[in-house]
């Protein structure tokens, strides 16, 4: 939900508040530079502006980076106790192509029952170093619960997440997760 500050404010590169000044004691805007639409510019830095809006609030744009998962995160499946292939798909939907240097997923243990997660790697990407705005790429990760030696449930049931994450120029983003329960898993000795 947006806030509205109806003071001069002073921002830092990723959006955060640094300050406010009361409108009664603000400085006076300095001349427009330009108008696209309803948006009055007053600074440009780069390819960054600031400036207010024909109904007087203030914005600041700067072109950035993201990306959205397609592949539903967060999901579950029962699998059986064998390699398992995930693969993950984000879009490029930022303003600028996205920058992407690596992907690494780590596995752990959910409830109490497995002693241990499995191995996951990621096994494959179709993403190049730099994702155009618009184009989609995946990213595959390969499971193996025959890590896992034994499991303390009664009916051979195995219970694991995997974990993956990307480092881009996107800032902070939600990893792609899922969820498993692996069927068949030796039942360990009492």
């Amino acid at each position: 939900m947006p806030v509205h500050h109806y003071n001069t404010c002073s921002w830092d590169l990723f959006g955060n508040l640094i300050s406010l000044t009361p409108v009664s004691s603000a400085p006076v805007a300095p001349q427009p530079m330009s108008q696209t639409g309803t948006e009055i510019v007053y600074a440009v830095s780069g390819t960054s502006s600031t400036g207010r809006d024909t109904r007087g609030f203030g914005f600041v744009s700067t072109p950035s980076s993201h990306y959205a998962w397609q592949t539903p995160n967060g999901g579950y499946a029962v699998i059986p106790y064998a390699v398992d292939a995930i693969t993950a798909t984000l879009i490029s939907d930022g303003d600028v192509p996205l920058n992407l240097t690596g992907a690494t997923v780590a596995s752990f243990v959910t409830g109490g029952y497995t002693p241990s997660p499995g191995t996951a790697t990621v096994s494959g990407s179709t993403c190049p170093s730099s994702v155009p705005v618009g184009s989609t790429c995946s990213v595959t990760v390969s499971y193996d619960p025959t890590t896992i030696v034994c499991t303390n449930s009664p009916y051979g049931y195995g219970y694991a997440k995997i974990d993956l994450s990307l480092a881009t120029d996107a800032g902070a983003h939600p990893d792609f997760t899922e969820g498993f329960t692996i069927t068949g898993v030796p039942v360990c000795d009492d």
